[in-house]
């Protein structure tokens, strides 16, 4: 399960939709709905958004689908994603560290393939415009 379906789970586990949720975050339906297809990942920001609404939230099952969708209230300060700074630190976390920027990596080609893309349909409709 990736993160967007664990993100649905969770908003129909807090009885809301997907209105209510963003609402509830301070943030518009239509966001929800990209992190939920996949079109937009959870940010740091949107996780701690979470966590400081909704203080029960297992951030960490949230990421990775490891562990209960809701643990007991966070008693730790909140840094970074709604758990203690230490677990991203890459020097206590060199594989989690590595899947982030593996991930960035890939998102960073797939972002140059799309505008690589773009730009050729863009050359089309204006050689078809002529």
């Amino acid at each position: 399960m990736d993160q967007g379906s664990r993100l649905e789970k969770l908003i129909k586990a807090l009885n809301f939709n997907q209105k209510s949720f963003a609402q509830s975050l301070g943030m518009t339906q239509p966001n929800i709905s990209k992190m939920i297809n996949r079109a937009n990942n959870l940010s740091v920001e949107v996780l701690n958004k979470i966590t400081n609404v909704h203080k029960n939230v297992n951030v960490h099952w949230l990421l990775t689908g490891e562990g209960e969708m809701f643990g007991m209230a966070q008693t730790a300060q909140i840094t970074m994603a709604g758990e203690p700074e230490a677990i991203y630190r890459k020097e206590k976390s060199p594989l989690l560290y590595r899947d982030v920027e593996q991930i960035l990596e890939d998102y960073a080609r797939e972002i140059k393939a799309l505008q690589a893309a773009v730009a050729r349909l863009e050359e089309v409709v204006e050689q078809l415009r002529k």
